[in-house]
C-alpha cells in the first residue's frame, strides 16, 4: 500500500512539474538605473508646458512625462488663448513622436550617411550662385526662426522662400489690407455680442484658435443670438440658434444686402444687389445696430471685403474685433494656388523641402511630382518620412517638436515656448540648426533663441534677472506682453461687388473636424467618427441626393452620404481626401452629365449613437438607491451642460491616451467594435436640430450590471464608482447585455498587442506594438483579450490626489480631481466634483432643476447629469 501511495505522490508530483515547465511566462529583464537622476521618481510624473505647432494645429500644451516619457498631452491652463482646452489633434500628437516613420539618419542617394557627408555634398550644392534654389516651407510663427531664416536668405540671395498654407486665411489678411491698409486677421472677442452671423465652415473646430473661439463662445452663449449661414451641416450650425441652408453663390447676396442696412443707417451710398429673403429673418431691429459681429471661414475676397465693412459700420472694431491682436496662423498662400504653377518648377533648378510635405499638401500625384522636379537635386528636412522624402535625394532628420527648443507668437503679443520633453529620436537635429550649418556660422540655435528672450526680458519689468524670467517662462510656457492700439480707417467709402451665380456642379471643400488638414495615419484619428455625420470611411462626399453618386470619369466613384440640410447643386468633400485630390486633378469642373445616381451601393454606415429628447429625464422622487451604498468620504459625481457641448470629440481621445485604450484597426472598427469609453451621441430635438451629448458609463448606484456579473468583476466602490477588476473578469459579457446604456466595450484582440491592425498593416505590426507601449500611462492597467472595460471616472488620478495629500500632510481636496475627459473639454462642459462637498459646482449643478438624467426612469440612480438649460434657451428663441 505503502508502495502504491509514493507511486502516485510521485506521478502527481511529476506530472505538475511538467505542467509548471510548459507555463513557463517569458522573463523581461529590466535594467535600473546606475545613477538615478535627481529629478525623476520611478512612478510619479513630471509635467513640462511647452507647444505644439504643425502648420495647421497650434496649441499651447502642458505635457505629462512618465520616466522620461511624454504619455499625456493636456491644454496648458496659464495661456489666454487655450485656457487649458485642447483638440483631437493635439491630444492625438504624441503618436507623431513615438510613430513608427520617423527619420532618424540623413541619407545621401537613399543610403544611410553621416552629418559631415550629408553637409559636404548640400553646401556645394547650395553655394552655386548660378543655380536657381526654391525653399518651400510651412507658415512659421517663430520669432526665433524668422531671425534664422532672414539670417539663412541673406547669406544665399539665390534662394527664394515660399511659404504655404494648405488651409488658408489669406482672403481674411488680403480684405483688412484692401479695406483698411493693414494685413491683419483680427482676434474676436464676443464680450456684449447680441447678434452673431457666421458664414460657411466650421468655426468652432475649423478655425485657426478653435480651443479661444469655442471657450468664448461657449462662455458668452447664453447673451448672444447665432445664426448660421452654410451649405452643409456642422457642429457650429448644430449650436446655432437658427441655420440657413444657402448655396454658396447666395453668400455675396446675403451680406450685400446686409451692407446696404448698415449704410443706409451710417447714411452711405448703397450699393447695387438682389434682394433676399433671408434678411428679414434676422432681428435687427430688435436688438440695435452696434451689437453685430460677422465672421465667414470663406476664401471668397469679395466676401471678406464686404464682411470687413459691415462689420465696420456696425462698430464692432471697437468692440468685438481686436486689430491690435492679429492672429499670424495660416496667413500664407493656399497651397493650390502656390503649387499651381508649373513655371516655378520649370526656372528652378534646387529645390528644398523645410519641414514640410509639399507633394501630400499640393494634392498632386507622384508622378506628376517627378515629371515637375525632372530629376533636379532635392533636400528634405523631415521628421518622419513621408512622399516628399521619397522624392528626395538628400534626407536630414530633425526634431519633432516636443523634441525641439523653441518659442512661437500664434497672436501679437501672445508668446508660448517650446522645451524639449524627450531625448531627441536617432541623429536629428533642430531644423534651424540645418540652415546655421549651411550658413558656417559658429552660433547655434540655443543661441538665437537664448537672444530672442533676451529681448523679450527687457520688455517686462516683473522679473528680477533673465533666470528669473526664463524659469517663469519655462514653467508656464507663455507671455502676454502689451500691445499697442490699433485704429482702422476704411480707405473706400464705396464699393460694388460683382454677382455671378456660375453654372454646373458647385464644389465645397472642407478641413475635416478631426483629422484637419490631411487625412491622417494616425491610428487614433482615423477611429474617430466624424462628430457630424458619423462615419469612419474619410473619402465622403455630402449632398441633398438621395441615391448613391458615381462620377463617371476614370471610373472613379466615391462613397455618398444623404445630408436633407445640403444646398441643391453642391457637392461637399473633406480637405486631402481622395475626392479632394480627384477635384484637382480634373481642375474643380463639374456638371450635370458628370454624376449618375444609382441604388446599388450602400451608403456609409454611421458610428454615432443617436437618442431621442424624451430619454433625457428629471430625476422622480419616488426613486430609491440602494441602502449598501453609503459614501461617507466622497461621492463622485458628473455634471454636463449640453448647452456648451459642442462634440469636437476631444473628450474621446483624451480618455483613450490617458486609459491606454488602443486603437482597433478599421477592419475591427467598421465590424463596431470601438472601444472608446466615451462616445459622442446626438440628441434628436423637435425642431430637427442634433445636439451632441457625451455617452458614458453613467456609474449607477443600482446598476444592472454588478448584479449579473457571474465573478463580481463589477462591483461598487465606497466612493460611488462602478469599478471593473479586470483579473476576475472571464468574458461572460452578461454585465454588457444588461446594461440599458451600451457603455461597457469588448476586447475581441489583444489590442495591446496590435491584433487587428496586424492584419490591416503588416508591415507595421511590431512598430504599432513598440508605439503603443511608449505611449502607455503606467497608472492604468493594460488589458487583455476577454477582458470588458468601461469608464471608471478615471480613479487612477483620484487615488493619485489622496497620496499627493497623505504625503504633504493635508487633508484631501475633491477639487484636486479632474478627469481626462474634462481637463482636455475646450468648452468646459464636463464639470467633475465631490456631491457630499456641499460648496461644490458638481453638486450645484447636478442638483439644479436643469438637470436630467438619462433613462432615469429605469430607477439606475446615475451619477452623471446632462443640463439641458440649452433646450429651454431653444424653446424660448
Amino acid at each position: 500500500m505503502n508502495n502504491r501511495r509514493q507511486f502516485i505522490k510521485n506521478l502527481t508530483i511529476g506530472a505538475a512539474a511538467g505542467s509548471l515547465a510548459g507555463c513557463r511566462q517569458t522573463v523581461n529583464r529590466s535594467i535600473p538605473y546606475l545613477i538615478q537622476p535627481e529629478e525623476i521618481v520611478p512612478g510619479e510624473s513630471l509635467h513640462y508646458a511647452t507647444t505644439y505647432y504643425d502648420g495647421y494645429t497650434y496649441g499651447s500644451v502642458m505635457a505629462r512625462v512618465m520616466n522620461g516619457r511624454p504619455v499625456k498631452i493636456d491644454g496648458n491652463s496659464h495661456s489666454s488663448l487655450t485656457l487649458g482646452g485642447s483638440n483631437v489633434r493635439l491630444q492625438a500628437s504624441l503618436f507623431g513622436l513615438y510613430q513608427p516613420g520617423r527619420c532618424l539618419y540623413p541619407l545621401v542617394k537613399h543610403v544611410r550617411a553621416g552629418w559631415a557627408d550629408f553637409f559636404s555634398q548640400t553646401s556645394s550644392l547650395l553655394k552655386q550662385p548660378d543655380k536657381d534654389i526654391v525653399l518651400f516651407c510651412r507658415k512659421g510663427i517663430s520669432p526665433t526662426e524668422d531671425i534664422v531664416m532672414n539670417d539663412f536668405l541673406s547669406r544665399f540671395p539665390n534662394i527664394r522662400k515660399i511659404e504655404y498654407d494648405t488651409v488658408s486665411c489669406k482672403s481674411v489678411s488680403d480684405s483688412h489690407n484692401q479695406v483698411f491698409g493693414r494685413p491683419i486677421q483680427p482676434l474676436p472677442v464676443f464680450n456684449q455680442v447680441n447678434i452673431l452671423l457666421t458664414f460657411s465652415g466650421d468655426l468652432l473646430v475649423s478655425s485657426p484658435l478653435p480651443e479661444y473661439i469655442t471657450r468664448h463662445y461657449c462662455q458668452n452663449r447664453t447673451q448672444l443670438r447665432h445664426f448660421h449661414f452654410d451649405c452643409c451641416s456642422s457642429l457650429t450650425g448644430n449650436k446655432a440658434d437658427k441655420t440657413f441652408c444657402i448655396h454658396p453663390d447666395e453668400e455675396r447676396v446675403i451680406l450685400a444686402n446686409l451692407y446696404n442696412y448698415f449704410a443706409v443707417l451710417n447714411r452711405m451710398p448703397a450699393i447695387e444687389c438682389p434682394e433676399h429673403h433671408i434678411l428679414s429673418a434676422l432681428p435687427l431691429a430688435d436688438t440695435g445696430a452696434q451689437n453685430l459681429l460677422v465672421i465667414s471661414s470663406s476664401a471668397d475676397p469679395e466676401v471678406q471685403r464686404m464682411i470687413c465693412r459691415i462689420n465696420y459700420l456696425a462698430g464692432a472694431y471697437s468692440k468685438f474685433l481686436k486689430p491690435e491682436y492679429h492672429i499670424n496662423l495660416r496667413t500664407a498662400q493656399p497651397a493650390e494656388i502656390v503649387f499651381s504653377d508649373k513655371t516655378l518648377f520649370e526656372q528652378s533648378d534646387i529645390f528644398i523641402f523645410y519641414d514640410c510635405d509639399p507633394v501630400t499638401d499640393s494634392l498632386l500625384d507622384a508622378e506628376e511630382w517627378k515629371k515637375r522636379l525632372a530629376d533636379k537635386p532635392v533636400i528634405a528636412l523631415v521628421h518622419e518620412n513621408n512622399r516628399s522624402s521619397a522624392l528626395a535625394g538628400y534626407i536630414a532628420p530633425v526634431q519633432h517638436p516636443y523634441e525641439m527648443w523653441g518659442d512661437a507668437m500664434a497672436v501679437n503679443g501672445f508668446y508660448s515656448f517650446q522645451q524639449p520633453l524627450v531625448v531627441p529620436a536617432g541623429e536629428s537635429v533642430h531644423r534651424a540648426s540645418v540652415l546655421l550649418s549651411w550658413m558656417d556660422t559658429e552660433q547655434d540655435i540655443t543661441d538665437y533663441i537664448q537672444q530672442t528672450w533676451m529681448n523679450l526680458f527687457e520688455r517686462t519689468d516683473n522679473f528680477a534677472d533673465f533666470i528669473a524670467f526664463r524659469n517663469h517662462i519655462l514653467q508656464n510656457g507663455v507671455l502676454e506682453l502689451p500691445v499697442l492700439p490699433v485704429a482702422l480707417e476704411m480707405k473706400e467709402t464705396f464699393y460694388q461687388p460683382v454677382f455671378n451665380r456660375p453654372g454646373g456642379i458647385r464644389i465645397n471643400i472642407l478641413p475635416s473636424p478631426v483629422t484637419g488638414d490631411k487625412m491622417e495615419i494616425n491610428p487614433f484619428l482615423n477611429e474617430i467618427p466624424d462628430p457630424v455625420y458619423g462615419t469612419l470611411e474619410k473619402d465622403i462626399v455630402f449632398s441633398n441626393h438621395q441615391d448613391y453618386t458615381l462620377f463617371k470619369r476614370n471610373g472613379i466613384s466615391h462613397h455618398h452620404l444623404y445630408d436633407p440640410n445640403h444646398a441643391s447643386d453642391v457637392i461637399t468633400g473633406y480637405y486631402a481626401s481622395p475626392f479632394h485630390r480627384f477635384c484637382v486633378s480634373s481642375g474643380f469642373r463639374f456638371t450635370s452629365d458628370d454624376m449618375v445616381f444609382s441604388k446599388e451601393r450602400r451608403s456609409p454606415d454611421r458610428f454615432i449613437p443617436e437618442i431621442s429628447a424624451s430619454m433625457l429625464e428629471a430625476q422622480q422622487d419616488y426613486l430609491t438607491v440602494n441602502p449598501s451604498h453609503v459614501h461617507e468620504q466622497q461621492n463622485w459625481i458628473m455634471s454636463v451642460d449640453l448647452h456648451r457641448c459642442t462634440g469636437c470629440g476631444a473628450c474621446m481621445i483624451a480618455c483613450q491616451i490617458e486609459n491606454n485604450i488602443p486603437p482597433v484597426g478599421m477592419t475591427e472598427a467598421l465590424k463596431g467594435r470601438l472601444m472608446h469609453w466615451i462616445k459622442i451621441g446626438k440628441v434628436n430635438m423637435a425642431d430637427g436640430r442634433r445636439m451632441a451629448i457625451p455617452l458614458l458609463c453613467q456609474q449607477c448606484h443600482q446598476a444592472p450590471c454588478e448584479s449579473v456579473c457571474p465573478v463580481a468583476a463589477t462591483m461598487h466602490s465606497t466612493d460611488g464608482i462602478n469599478q471593473m477588476v479586470y483579473n476576475r473578469c472571464i468574458g461572460a459579457r452578461y454585465c454588457n447585455n444588461n446594461c440599458p446604456y451600451h457603455a461597457r466595450v469588448f476586447n475581441f484582440y489583444d489590442y495591446a498587442s496590435a491584433d487587428p491592425l496586424r492584419e490591416n498593416d503588416p508591415q507595421w505590426a511590431s512598430s504599432l506594438q513598440k508605439t503603443f507601449a511608449l505611449m502607455r500611462n503606467a497608472d492604468v492597467t493594460v488589458r487583455s483579450k476577454g477582458v470588458m472595460e468601461k469608464c471608471n471616472f478615471c480613479f487612477h488620478r483620484i487615488h493619485k490626489a489622496r497620496a499627493d495629500a497623505r504625503t504633504e500632510g493635508r487633508l484631501f481636496d475633491p477639487t484636486d480631481v479632474n478627469p481626462a475627459c474634462a481637463a482636455a473639454c475646450p468648452a468646459g462642459a464636463i464639470i467633475f466634483g465631490d456631491r457630499n462637498q456641499n460648496d461644490s459646482k458638481a453638486r450645484r449643478l447636478f442638483e439644479s432643476e436643469n438637470s436630467r438624467f438619462l433613462l432615469a426612469k429605469l430607477n439606475t440612480s446615475p451619477s452623471v447629469a446632462y443640463l439641458c438649460n440649452s433646450f429651454l434657451h431653444y424653446e424660448k428663441d
